[in-house]
């Protein structure tokens, strides 16, 4: 078995497995479905998943797909589809001790590194409170490991396989979360090709086709709703860019979508976009955060807040200035709600002692400070070192796609930049390797 062949990862694993239990026995578990933001209405998942599917405008199809299929193999049992979902998060944790480990290989050989990266991935308090949310954000940063592991082995090989299976995992993406739009797999074919990568023809068919598909459930919402969107929710999210947002692009809660303002939201929707529908997805209490009037409100909201863009601009840049500090001044689990079961047991005190004003900005100015520090090593260790070509490349590439996440999470939103960043966590694994690869190159000189 190739477990046995690596003795650092089979060891580890057997912690990994160890720590789970013990924090099992500790009474963390994982924080249950919450159906309505992310996820459709249950009854709908159950016994209603493709034509729902077809209907749904408020997010990508990927999660509710994933979570649908599941809710008919349990046979709608939460607790069954609680327990198989923290299990297989276990799993997403395992497949990035597995890639983190590779990459180490990839970069620097050394078994030190191993240990220590494998450590930081078991340990980390950020990974194992995600891992017990029920939500996407643990398998975007799985697949964004892997797929950081991609970049470096397209340009150490050269090998267009690698390229491709980049953009397949991209395009996964974009169906489970629609912060990653078709744009982030274009720009990457783009910067491949900057950074002198060469295609075959067979490859550039197959990156023509994964973009095409990706665009797909634009083309669907558009034929449907008359509205050309992934996630129909866009203008919403950029609206809370404001701290006012409430008091002009709230969305209606379960309760006001049948009232007088949410019929009229309804009207509104149909009058402008001349379509109207009747399926339990999109009206009445079950269409919850998919119901079709938010497509209305949604609109209005980014028109608005686009106006308010224009004509304030130094309002907007100096929240988006503050959001920022604000969110590098954090760490991944320091997420309002919802938290693991238990999570407060043992975080409560520490939680407690940052309501200080003093202990709270200290934390910060850390936690600041040292993410100051990972970017301005990656921007010499790009632009100004001489390490290999093709890692500086692989570097630049995966540091984008992080940028990327810091743009949109930042510039498109107001809130949950916590979550946003720890989809991109793979940055420190990089970091650690780096640093103590550096740290034994100046010993052996």
């Amino acid at each position: 078995m190739e477990i046995l062949k690596n003795k650092i990862f089979f060891f580890y694993t057997l912690c990994l497995i160890i720590s789970r239990i013990i924090i099992n026995f500790s009474e963390i578990n994982i924080f249950g479905i919450s159906y309505g933001f992310h996820l459709l209405d249950k009854n709908l998942l159950h016994h209603d998943l493709a034509q729902s599917l077809y209907f749904l405008h408020s997010q990508p199809i990927g999660w509710n797909l994933f979570i649908g299929i599941l809710t008919k193999v349990f046979n709608g049992n939460d607790l069954l589809l609680n327990h198989f979902i923290e299990i297989y998060h276990f799993f997403l944790t395992l497949l990035i001790l597995k890639i983190s480990i590779l990459t180490s290989e990839e970069i620097f050989n050394n078994n030190k590194i191993k240990h220590f990266i494998s450590l930081f991935v078991i340990l980390n308090p950020s990974i194992l409170f995600w891992e017990k949310i029920f939500s996407y954000q643990h398998t975007i940063c799985a697949l964004i490991f892997v797929i950081s592991y991609l970049i470096i082995k397209s340009f150490k090989t050269q090998n267009n396989k690698y390229e491709m299976l980049l953009y397949f995992y991209l395009f996964v993406l974009s169906l489970i979360w629609s912060a990653f739009q078709p744009v982030i797999i274009l720009l990457i074919f783009i910067l491949f090709r900057f950074c002198k990568m060469k295609i075959t023809k067979k490859g550039f068919i197959c990156f023509f086709l994964i973009f095409c598909l990706s665009v797909l459930p634009f083309i669907k919402n558009k034929i449907i709703f008359n509205s050309f969107t992934i996630g129909s929710w866009a203008g919403h999210q950029l609206s809370t860019t404001f701290l006012d947002w409430k008091e002009t692009c709230d969305l209606p809660t379960q309760q006001q979508i049948n009232s007088e303002e949410g019929k009229k939201n309804l009207k509104m929707y149909e009058k402008t976009y001349n379509r109207k529908f009747s399926h339990p997805s999109l009206v009445g209490e079950t269409s919850r955060y998919n119901f079709v009037g938010i497509i209305y409100i949604s609109q209005k909201c980014l028109k608005v807040t686009i106006e308010r863009i224009i004509n304030n601009p130094k309002e907007y840049l100096t929240g988006r200035g503050l959001a920022f500090l604000a969110s590098h001044g954090k760490f991944a689990f320091d997420f309002m709600y919802p938290k693991p079961n238990g999570w407060n047991k043992y975080y409560k005190q520490l939680d407690e002692l940052y309501s200080n004003p003093k202990y709270k900005l200290i934390r910060q100015a850390i936690i600041f400070t040292y993410m100051l520090i990972v970017y301005l090593f990656f921007f010499r260790l790009i632009f100004f070192s001489k390490e290999n070509v093709e890692l500086k490349k692989s570097y630049l590439i995966i540091f984008i796609i992080y940028l990327y996440l810091l743009v949109v999470g930042h510039l498109a939103t107001g809130h949950e930049q916590a979550r946003m960043l720890y989809s991109g966590i793979i940055i420190h694994v990089l970091f650690y390797i780096n640093v103590i690869k550096k740290l034994f190159n100046e010993q052996k000189n």
